[in-house]
């Protein structure tokens, strides 16, 4: 598990994604406060790792009864389970399929599936993704195509329990047949507990960025673990949350846990990390 961080003063920011996921916010912030001669820290402690299913679709099977596949992508990870199926993908294309990906998932080569149509909407999360669907999309260029569409839903085994699971294929219910499918697990890394007592031992205060429901589980579960054995005990000041499914188990969890927040938990304005940073940024300046 990478942990990273630049200097060690008493009060740090942690990014809790893959190193991979979070360089941009990482180096915006170390940037920003390097310039201001800031004495505040900034660390990257994953706390999520993820495990593909192999579990295939083939897309091709589908026809002749479905002819087009609306793709319903709410995580790169998803994205990337449906790169491994390129293949099945390519051969419905071939026979005059027609796949589309409706995502706000900002980090796709849409270049790798030549031939799938991709639209990218800024929502806050499944549930409004779902929303704009039904509301927009749907009439706008899928309606004529509602009686031989399926949508497919791939997804986290995780998201199954998110809040907005249910009214989320409820909402996509009402246009199509929804096939949801697990593709990938999401985990603790393997010692959490030791990376998170050892970073959290330096710091008197800490405040958080988190683009998961499920990091926000790992971390807040560990902490409890940690406290109840009184092996640490630290103050969070502020929470920043990618996505209205995270902001949402945040709050649950603090309250769950009963952890005291000293500043603001805040929801970014879309799914971008730079609008994580600009939140970051603003309640530092504050």
């Amino acid at each position: 598990m990478s942990l990273i961080c630049q200097t060690s003063p008493e009060y740090a920011w942690i990014l809790t994604r893959e190193q991979d996921s979070c360089s941009f916010l990482f180096q915006a912030l170390l940037n920003a406060w390097q310039s201001s001669v800031s004495s505040i820290d900034v660390c990257i402690l994953p706390c999520i790792s993820r495990v593909f299913v192999d579990t295939p679709v083939f897309f091709d099977a589908l026809l002749p009864s479905r002819t087009h596949i609306l793709i319903f992508l709410t995580s790169a990870y998803a994205y990337e389970s449906l790169l491994r199926q390129r293949a099945s993908v390519l051969s419905f294309l071939e026979q005059k399929g027609l796949l589309t990906v409706v995502t706000f998932v900002k980090k796709i080569d849409a270049s790798l599936l030549p031939g799938v149509h991709f639209v990218f909407e800024n929502s806050k999360g499944a549930l409004a993704l779902a929303r704009y669907v039904k509301n927009q999309l749907w009439m706008q260029c899928l309606s004529m195509h509602s009686k031989d569409c399926l949508i497919w839903y791939p997804l986290s085994q995780r998201a199954l329990e998110s809040d907005d699971f249910k009214e989320t294929c409820q909402t996509l219910a009402f246009l199509a047949p929804v096939h949801t499918q697990v593709v990938y697990n999401t985990l603790a890394p393997v010692n959490l507990a030791k990376q998170l007592e050892q970073k959290l031992s330096i710091y008197k205060s800490t405040s958080w960025y988190f683009a998961s429901p499920s990091a926000a589980d790992f971390a807040f579960t560990t902490y409890s673990f940690l406290r109840a054995q009184r092996r640490i005990s630290f103050s969070v000041r502020h929470i920043v949350c990618l996505g209205r499914s995270t902001f949402v188990r945040v709050k649950s969890l603090l309250d769950d846990y009963k952890i005291p927040l000293d500043g603001q938990i805040l929801l970014t304005p879309n799914n971008q990390e730079s609008s994580a940073r600009d939140l970051i940024l603003s309640l530092e300046r504050n």
